[in-house]
């Protein structure tokens, strides 16, 4: 799994391309909350395996480096991505089928796709962050506490980026 978020590329806030293996969780964690297990996939966590960070590349040159990323370095059909639509994700994903002059693999396929308003009937590339993002943070801090998304990278851990 691959989360994409993109910010403007002006020293501010950054730009970071998350990458996570599908991976077990510790046998102490599978024993300690057992109990709370209500399907197959609270036995799974998200282990990051990688991560680039920058709040000084353009949105051009981020669509650029996660085309190679994620249509020459690793095989589409193994991986899904996670994008953050709200301000730059639809300008990325402009970008992304003129790489390399338009001579190139991508499909939109590897993007997972989310209601972006709650009265939606179809879902659309991106996850559109908005008054459910309190909501979303609770979450994830949970899913952090319970072992299910394990990070390795300081900056994951420490700060809100």
């Amino acid at each position: 799994v691959i989360s994409v978020d993109i910010s403007e590329g002006l020293g501010q806030d950054y730009s970071v391309i998350n990458i996570f293996k599908i991976d077990k969780k510790t046998d102490d964690v599978i024993e300690r909350d057992r109990p709370k297990y209500t399907s197959l996939s609270d036995f799974f966590c998200l282990k990051q395996i990688g991560m680039y960070r920058s709040n000084y590349i353009s949105v051009k040159q981020l669509a650029e480096l996660f085309y190679i990323l994620a249509f020459e370095y690793f095989n589409p059909d193994n991986f899904k991505v996670v994008l953050e639509i709200n301000a730059y994700g639809n300008e990325f994903l402009a970008h992304l089928p003129h790489v390399f002059d338009g001579s190139n693999n991508y499909g939109s396929s590897i993007f997972f796709k989310y209601k972006h308003r709650a009265d939606a009937t179809e879902e659309k590339i991106g996850l559109k962050v908005t008054e459910n993002k309190n909501i979303l943070v609770k979450e994830y801090q949970t899913r952090m506490s319970n072992g299910s998304v394990l990070l390795n990278n300081e900056d994951n851990k420490n700060k809100n980026h």
